[in-house]
């Protein structure tokens, strides 16, 4: 264990988690709503530091961020937990572990924040992300290997819920160069009832992010019944487009999983959905776990000639160059593609 960040001390031994928007309350020899951080004698502890429970390689359009050195590969990592309990969770076994197990310590091998560095290192990859699970609930674990990594000049990744109050992230921000954030919709009655939180944290995150320069993607799972009408899917669109037009936004498909078990999103709603997004202005729209004409590619928003073309993770042509700019007439395409 190691103790926690962003906490205060209350009367009695109790303790105030302030990382998230949940605001734990949490009494002596207790855990806050994620089961990862325990009040011990009046002081918060985080069980994940160093409980590295997967790790590899992947492509960088896995996560997805499709603006981000295209076709290169990052090093990922995340131990168990989450501070959300989206009935839809795609990595629930690993994600929801501590609130489905009482046994501790956490599951997972130990490793410090330097060994995460070296591995990338050692294998040339130019990215580390913290993904998979939620990077929040192991947020001290993550920040200490963002520093770390920033030292050797190896850019740093969040794949988040956006579920984060904005002091901790305001220390983030320096040592992130970009996150990909889950919008899951646009209806806070809906998105607190499935997942636990309204999604207007995850909009705030967004644009804190935004606002303080970190390259953001957006990724929404279209889940029928819960963010798939087409007013919300407007409403959603119209968010992202205020805060810029160039933010990339990946409409996922939904299957059935986990405690959610309706028939998956139909193809029609994901046509709507991208022709929706394009309607408000956005320029790079996308989709996940289906393939439609040109949902996978990046076209130049001037020429419209294919500048990023995909087949799945795959990058088979890549017309742009390390400045970001289109080889055919020179537009200047928002996103990182050069190595620090």
């Amino acid at each position: 264990m190691k103790l926690a960040k962003y906490f205060s001390e209350l009367n009695k031994n109790i303790v105030k988690c302030e990382l998230c928007p949940f605001n734990c309350i949490i009494k002596p020899d207790e855990y806050g709503l994620c089961k990862v951080r325990k009040n011990i004698m009046g002081k918060l502890y985080t069980q994940t530091w160093g409980r590295l429970l997967s790790m590899g390689s992947d492509p960088i359009e896995k996560k997805p961020l499709y603006h981000v050195l295209p076709g290169q590969s990052i090093l990922s990592f995340a131990t168990s937990g989450c501070n959300l309990s989206c009935h839809w969770c795609q990595n629930s076994d690993i994600a929801q572990w501590p609130r489905q197990h009482s046994i501790r310590p956490l599951p997972g091998a130990s490793a410090e924040p330097a060994a995460i560095v070296a591995k990338a290192r050692k294998n040339s990859l130019p990215m580390i992300a913290a993904t998979y699970t939620e990077p929040t609930v192991f947020y001290e674990y993550s920040l200490a290997i963002a520093k770390l990594a920033k030292k050797n000049e190896i850019m740093n990744i969040w794949v988040s819920n956006g579920a984060i109050n904005p002091e901790p992230l305001q220390e983030l921000i320096p040592f992130l160069d970009a996150a990909n954030i889950d919008l899951k919709g646009f209806d806070s009655k809906l998105t607190s009832k499935y997942t636990g939180l309204s999604y207007k944290h995850a909009a705030r995150t967004i644009e804190l992010l935004h606002n303080n320069g970190v390259w953001v993607e957006i990724t929404t799972l279209i889940v029928p019944g819960i963010n798939d009408d087409s007013a919300q899917l407007k409403d959603l669109s119209s968010f992202v487009a205020s805060l810029s037009p160039n933010i990339p936004i990946h409409f996922s498909r939904y299957f059935p999983v986990y405690k959610y078990h309706r028939p998956a999103t139909p193809v029609e709603k994901m046509i709507e959905a991208v022709n929706i997004a394009r309607e408000q202005g956005l320029n790079f729209v996308y989709t996940g776990n289906i393939k439609l004409e040109n949902s996978e590619n990046t076209l130049c928003p001037s020429c419209h000639k294919t500048i990023i073309e995909r087949n799945g993770y795959a990058v088979p042509e890549l017309n742009i160059d390390d400045q970001g700019r289109c080889n055919f007439c020179q537009t200047k395409i928002p996103g990182i593609f050069k190595n620090l």
